[in-house]
């Protein structure tokens, strides 16, 4: 069988990177919808103004649509590393994706997924018991959160400990290590990261899916200038946050590339470059969110969302190159 040239591989990397970044910005964008969806009811019910809840059930539904899109894309690389991951090399042990640990945070997701489907479902039958929606929107985000821990809490086991973990992958060993992470680890500044980063992700890709519902739920120019610049304002907030993430866990990270032998920081570098274009391209599209969240005509600043959406996909990309060289995150 030929040999596969360096080149061609280094390339396959790159496109494989670049589609489990395009994959991260929609899942990030459903994990942040039903956050905006719910501050946004909640906004609503407070000062009974219609266009808040409105906004609210349309961020919802794009969760929604966003997480079942990306299902069989998930499940499939879940089953793929359940049989090519580091830990499945050991003799004679059953791959740890197929563990008790495992199980039980696809078990999170899905119960999240679920509460999110109910949540969007229910909008318009519960408008008279909005306490009971309410609630339902609470814990869609908190288990949400929830599952995101426990899934690199997973990974982090299984780098950090993945003969110990492949011995003993029961659910008792995985909850005992998730809740003993250190303060120091990298861990912490990644799951900031992320957690920031989603509302923010759903109020970029919001304005892309305002742009597409807007002839089909003819809610008005008012109610749409309005939405419009209500998801620039979430995206603007947490962008700037979510940057401020990704700077710490550069900082924190920086240790760790001196394994490498890339202690010292050099732009040139792959790994260096990955971070700070993630956190330039963040920036600038948070700076373009401001355009719009000031502007007085919102729905003439069409280019500039989508200039800022791609600017954050290349922000997401940038850390997905840095994960991707250094797979010894945690």
């Amino acid at each position: 069988m030929p040999e596969i040239p360096a080149n061609l591989l280094q390339y396959a990397l790159y496109l494989r990177t670049i589609l489990l970044s395009l994959m991260g910005l929609v899942l990030l964008a459903a994990l942040g919808g039903p956050f905006i969806a719910l501050v946004s009811e909640i906004a609503g019910r407070a000062q009974k103004k219609v266009f808040h809840d409105k906004f609210g059930k349309q961020m919802a539904t794009m969760s929604v649509v966003f997480s079942l899109c990306a299902l069989p894309f998930c499940l499939g690389g879940w089953a793929v590393l359940a049989f090519r991951h580091p830990a499945y090399v050991l003799e004679g042990v059953l791959s740890p994706l197929l563990g008790q640990a495992s199980i039980f945070v696809l078990g999170v997701l899905a119960v999240a997924l679920l509460l999110m489907l109910q949540y969007q479902t229910t909008w318009a039958r519960l408008k008279d018991i909005k306490v009971f929606h309410i609630t339902l929107g609470v814990l869609a985000v908190i288990v949400s959160i929830a599952g995101v821990y426990m899934l690199l809490a997973l990974k982090r086991v299984m780098i950090q400990y993945p003969e110990a973990f492949a011995v003993d992958p029961s659910l008792q060993s995985f909850v005992s290590v998730a809740r003993s992470i250190p303060l120091a680890s990298t861990f912490w500044p990644f799951f900031a990261a992320v957690v920031l980063a989603a509302p923010a992700a759903a109020g970029g890709l919001g304005l892309l899916w305002l742009l597409m519902r807007r002839n089909k739920e003819d809610y008005g120019r008012d109610y749409y200038a309005y939405a419009f610049k209500r998801s620039a304002k979430f995206a603007l907030a947490f962008g700037v946050l979510a940057a401020c993430a990704v700077a710490w866990h550069a900082v924190w990270l920086a240790p760790r590339i001196s394994e490498l032998g890339l202690a010292s920081i050099d732009l040139m570098k792959p790994e260096w470059m990955g971070l700070a274009v993630s956190i330039l391209a963040m920036l600038t599209a948070c700076i373009l969110w401001g355009v719009i969240a000031a502007s007085k005509t919102p729905l003439r600043q069409k280019p500039t969302a989508w200039l800022a959406a791609m600017l954050f996909f290349v922000s997401v990309l940038g850390e997905g190159l840095v994960l991707s060289r250094l797979y010894t995150l945690f």
